[in-house]
């Protein structure tokens, strides 16, 4: 692991993310992107062949890098040499994760993306995963106009679209689910909104946008320590969004706990992949329209 300086961050910063979390999450996250698998890695793969990955390989740019879960994902499914920058705002998450030798770490937020792309030169991929929803719809659009200047590909995984669906259902579902999603948009952030905000930034780019669901599908054979995490969040963040939830979505959170004991619950939790290409390929639309393999929400 080696460090490196690309200028200073800007100011804005994204929540603090626990390891432990990214740990528990680590195993739905890897299933729900089986579909990407096939379905946007490989337009991406023959996008950067064309674009001329040869001998020097492609500069992969991870933005939000965590632990380093994306990079462990992503980098087996490029067939070609790899050059990756883990770009995080926060030390003490980088100093929890495990690269291979050599791969660059630079602590600083999503605003130092411009100066990176522009430094580095040569073939690259921008690609990040969980992070487009904890971010502002300035910082969204910033990066849209980076990609669209700089005209370079984009892997963007995992971002929350604000639906969940329990079986068996409950009254309370609906409610907790909108107060939650109201939480993620506090301070400005996008919040379940990400992927359209970005989206529309994009729209006047004419490059090609697919996006592909990859739900958490959540059940008795996840870990159960992970979903009693993720409910027990859950319900904290709607209740801090609305106070008067207190008592009613402790008495959720007891009967979804029992439940989950019993193996007799099962949870989708909406996430959406997209893939961003700054120029056509056979077969493929512009962003914002639909082309016959897309699988795309604008």
């Amino acid at each position: 692991m080696v460090s490196g300086s690309f200028g200073q961050p800007t100011a804005a910063r994204t929540p603090q993310i626990d390891a432990c979390w990214l740990a528990l999450r680590a195993p739905a996250d890897n299933t729900a992107r089986a579909m990407t698998a096939g379905t946007l890695l490989p337009p991406l793969v023959e996008y950067l062949a064309a674009a001329g990955v040869g001998e020097s390989g492609v500069e992969v740019i991870d933005l939000g890098s965590g632990t380093g879960a994306n990079h462990r994902w992503l980098a087996p499914r490029l067939p070609f040499r790899q050059h990756w920058l883990l770009i995080d705002q926060d030390q003490a998450l980088q100093r929890h994760g495990s690269v291979a030798p050599g791969t660059r770490v630079l602590t600083a937020d999503v605003g130092i993306l411009r100066s990176v792309v522009h430094r580095l030169g040569g073939p690259q991929l921008v690609t990040c995963s969980a992070l487009l929803d904890l971010l502002t719809t300035d910082q969204l659009k910033a990066i849209g106009s980076t990609l669209a200047a700089a005209r370079q590909p984009a892997l963007f995984s995992l971002s929350v679209t604000g639906s969940m669906e329990l079986s068996p259902p409950h009254p309370l579902d609906a409610h907790l689910c909108r107060a939650f999603n109201d939480h993620q948009r506090r301070h400005g952030r996008a919040g379940p909104d990400a992927v359209t905000i970005l989206t529309r930034a994009l729209q006047p780019t004419g490059g090609i946008l697919r996006t592909t669901e990859t739900p958490w599908l959540l059940d008795r054979h996840n870990d159960g320590e992970f979903v009693r995490q993720f409910l027990t969040d859950r319900v904290a963040a709607a209740i801090a969004q609305e106070p008067m939830l207190n008592s009613t979505g402790a008495a959720w959170l007891a009967l979804r706990l029992a439940q989950l004991a019993e193996h007799t619950l099962e949870i989708s939790v909406g996430h959406r992949d997209m893939l961003i290409l700054p120029g056509n390929i056979p077969g493929d639309a512009p962003a914002g329209r639909r082309s016959p393999t897309a699988n795309s929400r604008p």
